[in-house]
């Protein structure tokens, strides 16, 4: 997967200025964030939870949130598989600027830059 861009997620944010309120986005480390993240801490570790998870997921990035906080010890592992598997199952969230995922110890992407930079 390739690294969040500046370019992507000013994109991403000129996209979805119509649809949030004025100051949503802000910038930090060169990227433009949401300022509300979805967390994938809790739940249980199971198909049910990960499907809830996986919708939850899809629907934050429709409604213009760009940060996803995950990290290798939240439910097993499941919550990284869940995020993985919304992108992978909707090819709109493949053609969009890219995602930061933020974790204790970095930032790092978990999609691809849109479509017209390939």
């Amino acid at each position: 997967m390739k690294n969040a861009t500046p370019e992507g997620t000013r994109r991403y944010a000129q996209r979805r200025n119509s649809t949030t309120a004025r100051g949503h986005f802000r910038e930090r480390n060169g990227l433009l964030m949401s300022s509300i993240g979805l967390g994938t801490y809790l739940g249980h570790w199971d198909e049910h939870t990960d499907r809830d998870y996986q919708e939850a997921i899809k629907r934050a990035i429709e409604l213009g949130c760009n940060v996803i906080d995950s990290a290798i010890n939240y439910r097993f592992q499941r919550s990284e598989r869940a995020i993985g598997v919304a992108f992978r199952s909707d090819s709109s969230l493949a053609t969009r600027p890219s995602t930061a995922k933020s974790t204790p110890s970095l930032t790092q992407a978990i999609s691809g830059a849109d479509a017209s930079s390939a």
